[in-house]
């Protein structure tokens, strides 16, 4: 008997011909598919323990991503955007990955595999390229992750055998100064010895590849042609043809890569690794010598559009690779770069990128497109064979795409339609090697919940990226429980942590005679960059009256995000209802309303909006705790003037508590109101502020005694 049936859809067959059949099924036993035609032939033929009903969907093959990683995704939106490839590498995904424990691996693994089946994915070749071979651990907690998702993975255990030159590390020290607050790892940290890293490969295949019921796979992975010897990548390949697998290395990514007259793809032919047991990454700085060496050897490429374009490292070659039949996937890459693991969304942007790139509408047809997450993508890993197509004795991965959407209305042509108008959220069934992985957007093989899931990652990743050092753009915590016990401030930067700590809570303790009221801003351009840090439970502090948050640059950044905020930012935890005892209110819904009601009509800069205490926010004789980063930024001045003549005029505050930095190589603890001046002279003397200083003293003298901690 027939296991399941699929009934009532239009079935993109992508077979030889690209049949698609209007009105058809597709029957499955014993994890392949056994029939493919008109419901009415199959249903007649075929009898099913299981029948789902497309009714009028697309069916698909199931999608495959020839090129992603997945444990750094625990770092999405954590980092500022404008990076290049080797800043973000070497400041970011390495320092990040690096810091990981097995069960966070495994977090991430859980994440990644929702979102990647979510979107239609059935099979996914990881590239790891930061593993430590002291054990496999980290591995392991993926592994077992990938098993219980239900789709297939291709695990590319990454080799590096050499560290690069000392050209390389030299600039790649001088690109890590940019962080210097983040804990990077040494460069030559994931360098192994040839024989040991092949070993440990091929102990890995021997024991993984082939498990989960088939799903799973092993690859040799060197990982970049300037970290691999030329006996590793000939030891990858005599391992690939050993075990019967492939392998796949990145290649001419970013133009630092491509400084020799000798070009990767020459180098990598000269050596004996292409052939079509290689898939090579990338292929961004290659040219047309190139192309005519990858089609001459029958070695695939997997082309990563969005991550690219992200990291502006440039446009592949792509209409000219498919030009000289070079097979060509499109993968996701990293997670973190793309920034999402969605096969059908990048479609569209890829095809019409090239479009517009080219100046040719007719480069990358919407065909072609839709074959490099299909049936180009099972060549590019060869798997042709078995994948990528719906066709008798292929395995059964399918996707069903419902195109009951007004974007997908009319649609005479499927494929077109899910190249350049589906956008991935409308996969509603998934399966892969005949069982039913996700049913009506419900995942099925996971036992928790998505809801759990995704409450788990957002607590995993925040305690990730603290413990990095990276100055996060959403980096608040939750913030409940401050009504009777503990106390909190909140700042940026990740330069103001312990000392600093201790420093307020002495200040704290030394002046505090009525409540703790505190709040944050950040300089103008900055997204949401706050820390809560919970301060030292013992500071006899009588009660805290309220905690109220602004972000500057709101118009410019988030004024839309804060629209959705009860639906986005509350679900993950970075702002929470009710935070203080005393202010119970709706904290998202009264910010938005003060900054635009009251904000707006005192300050008149276009790209700044300033917080203003509201008179029942806090009480006479009340210590303010403002986390205030005044260094070098003279238009913090303006704000920095209203912020506490507001406080004054309403008889707010008898003392205030400045966290911030005036400047670099300062090291005063506490000042007072003159040497709050002295010290704001000193940064602001390489301009004309004599303006500036004046209100400064205005401002201060008003203030009955002015700490500042720095």
């Amino acid at each position: 008997m027939t296991e399941l049936i699929i009934i009532n859809g239009t079935v993109v067959t992508q077979d030889v011909d690209r049949t698609v059949l209007k009105n058809s099924a597709v029957a499955v036993q014993d994890g392949s598919i056994s029939a493919v035609g008109p419901t009415a032939d199959v249903t007649t033929n075929h009898t099913a323990n299981q029948i789902i009903d497309a009714d009028g969907g697309v069916i698909i093959p199931g999608l495959i991503n020839p090129h992603t990683h997945v444990s750094d995704i625990l770092l999405r939106g954590s980092f500022a955007e404008n990076r290049g490839l080797l800043d973000w590498l070497y400041n970011v995904k390495r320092p990040g990955t690096l810091a990981m424990q097995p069960e966070e691996h495994a977090t991430a693994a859980t994440l990644y595999c929702a979102e990647a089946i979510r979107a239609g994915v059935t099979t996914f070749v990881e590239n790891d390229t930061e593993v430590l071979w002291d054990d496999w651990a980290d591995i392991e907690a993926k592994l077992e992750i990938y098993n219980q998702s239900g789709i297939r993975n291709i695990y590319g255990a990454g080799m590096v055998d050499c560290g690069a030159d000392n050209a390389f590390q030299a600039l790649v020290l001088d690109i890590q100064t940019r962080d210097n607050d983040v804990d990077h790892p040494p460069l030559e940290r994931f360098v192994e010895e040839t024989d040991r890293v092949v070993k440990e490969v091929d102990s890995l295949i021997e024991a993984y590849h082939g498990s989960a019921d088939g799903r799973q796979s092993i690859w040799p992975a060197p990982v970049v042609v300037e970290t691999t010897t030329n006996r590793c990548f000939q030891a990858a390949s005599a391992l690939a043809e050993e075990h019967d697998v492939m392998t796949t290395v990145h290649v001419a990514e970013a133009e630092a890569q491509e400084q020799r007259s000798l070009s990767s793809i020459e180098y990598l032919r000269n050596i004996g690794y292409l052939g079509d047991r290689a898939l090579l990454g990338h292929c961004v700085q290659i040219d047309e010598d190139d192309v005519r060496i990858l089609a001459a050897t029958n070695t695939s490429v997997a082309h990563n559009y969005m991550a690219n374009m992200r990291l502006a490292t440039g446009f592949a070659p792509v209409a000219a690779m498919v030009d000289a039949g070079v097979t060509v996937g499109l993968g996701t890459d990293n997670s973190i770069l793309n920034d999402t693991v969605n096969p059908l969304s990048d479609l569209r942007a890829m095809a019409g990128g090239y479009k517009g790139y080219h100046r040719d509408p007719g480069v990358v047809s919407a065909q072609k497109a839709f074959d490099m997450v299909t049936i180009d993508a099972a060549e590019a890993i060869g798997r042709v064979g078995s994948l990528g197509s719906l066709e008798v004795g292929k395995q059964a991965d399918i996707a069903i795409v419902d195109f009951d959407y007004p974007h997908l209305t009319p649609s005479p042509d499927p494929v077109f339609s899910l190249v350049h108008a589906a956008q991935g959220f409308e996969v509603d069934t998934v399966v892969c090697n005949g069982d039913i992985v996700m049913q009506d957007r419900q995942i099925q093989s996971f036992d928790e919940s998505l809801d759990n899931i995704l409450s788990r990652v957002t607590k995993t990743a925040a305690d990730l990226v603290d413990r990095v050092g990276y100055d996060w753009h959403y980096r608040l915590y939750q913030t409940h429980g401050i009504r009777h016990r503990g106390h909190w401030i909140l700042w940026r930067s990740r330069s103001h942590q312990y000392d600093t700590i201790c420093k307020f809570n002495s200040c704290v303790n030394k002046h505090t005679t009525g409540g703790l009221s505190c709040w944050t801003v950040t300089p103008s351009g900055f997204p949401i960059a706050a820390s809560v840090y919970k301060l030292i439970d013992s500071t006899p502090i009588p009660s805290i009256s309220a905690m109220c948050l602004c972000w500057v640059g709101i118009r410019q950044c988030h004024t839309r995000k804060w629209r959705n905020c009860n639906r986005q930012y509350v679900r993950y935890g970075f702002i929470r209802y009710h935070i203080c005892a005393d202010f119970e209110i709706d904290t998202v819904d009264y910010m938005y309303n003060l900054w635009y009601s009251r904000g707006e009509s005192v300050i008149h800069n276009s790209t700044i909006l300033s917080y203003l205490p509201p008179r029942n926010a806090i009480s006479t004789g009340t210590t303010v705790a403002v986390a205030w980063p005044l260094s070098d930024c003279l238009i913090l001045l303006d704000e920095f003037e209203i912020f506490l003549w507001t406080i004054l005029e309403n008889n707010l505050c008898a003392h205030a508590i400045i966290l911030g930095r005036f400047g670099s190589g300062s090291e005063i603890s506490s000042i007072d109101s003159n040497c709050l001046l002295k010290s704001m002279r000193s940064v602001l003397c390489k301009q004309n502020t004599q303006a500036a200083a004046g209100r400064i003293k205005r401002v201060v003298s008003k203030v009955e005694r002015l700490s500042v901690i720095l």
